[in-house]
């Protein structure tokens, strides 16, 4: 019912009653005759007809105002109620632009770690072969080298050169070139430890750090990677083989001076003839290439 309504029960009420009045006064003339005309009994009713009339009356004024009253209020709560529902719409519009914005949150954060792992890998994963490139294979000798200090527990390092590589590209194009160096570094992620970084050196040299072993298991892990290789088919080349040179950490030895004398005895593999595993134990300055200077081929006799 309109509020405008509602405030005017009482006056409703008001003309009701004078209808009542009026209506009362006709019957009154017209069914028992108690007055003579209508007037009369409009203006002049008797005691009894009055007080039945007033009684009537107050009523139909307090019905009016009890009715406005409850109307009223039955307005405010109606009234309530649609602001509750509009606010629960609010709410609920609130919830889903919300649920959108975190969604659209989600997505960016998404983006933005797939978007760091790319740059991640563009600056520490060499994109021919996924292995460490040589930048970060680099951090990872120098971590590993003052947690060697630390501990004392051994760290190796071992360069792997593919023999005659040239004739790979030369033959078969550079394609077939980079099938075998996939395949190489394939070969040696399922060989080595899991804890043992992996990383191409350049071209196609590949450099393996060995933390937590003795020298001698340095050695056979080694040889037999390289026994693996001249063992097992490389398409489209066929057979191929892997010069080797490997070096163990000296006491307060720097990054620099261990690389050094692995590449010294991978030089060695290379001029001796290829496909063999050659450790370097002479000290990094000491000059030529010979044997007396600390390097030696390997040998399941003296591992």
């Amino acid at each position: 019912m309109p509020e405008r309504l509602l405030r005017r029960l009482p006056l409703l009420g008001l003309l009701v009653a004078a209808l009542f009045w009026v209506l009362d006064a006709f019957v009154d003339v017209s069914f028992f005759g108690v007055h003579d005309t209508f007037t009369e009994a409009l203006l002049k009713p008797t005691p009894v007809e009055f007080w039945m009339r007033g009684i009537v009356i107050i009523l139909m004024l307090l019905f009016a105002w009890y009715a406005r009253r409850l109307g009223i209020q039955l307005a405010d709560s109606m009234n309530q109620l649609k602001v509750r529902e509009q606010e629960l719409d609010n709410h609920r519009d609130m919830q889903h632009v919300l649920r959108r914005q975190a969604d659209e949150l989600n997505r960016q954060v998404m983006r933005q770690a797939n978007e760091q792992e790319e740059l991640r890998k563009l600056a520490y994963i060499d994109p021919l072969t996924g292995l460490y490139n040589r930048r970060r294979i680099e951090e990872i000798l120098d971590a590993s080298r003052l947690t060697e200090q630390l501990s004392g527990t051994g760290l190796g390092v071992l360069l792997c050169d593919i023999d005659h590589f040239k004739s790979v590209n030369d033959e078969f194009g550079h394609f077939a070139g980079d099938r075998i160096l996939v395949r190489i570094g394939q070969l040696l992620k399922d060989h080595f430890r899991r804890g043992d970084a992996i990383g191409r050196w350049g071209g196609e040299e590949f450099l393996v750090v060995l933390p937590n072993l003795t020298q001698a298991e340095a050695e056979v892990i080694s040889e037999n990677f390289r026994a693996r290789i001249e063992r097992e088919t490389h398409p489209p080349k066929g057979k191929l083989t892997v010069s080797l040179g490997l070096a163990m950490i000296r006491p307060d030895e720097t990054a620099e001076s261990l690389l050094k004398r692995a590449d010294r005895a991978l030089m060695l593999s290379k001029q001796t003839g290829r496909n063999r595993l050659y450790i370097c134990q002479c000290e990094a300055g000491s000059e030529g290439l010979s044997p007396p200077d600390g390097c030696r081929p390997f040998s399941f006799a003296m591992s």
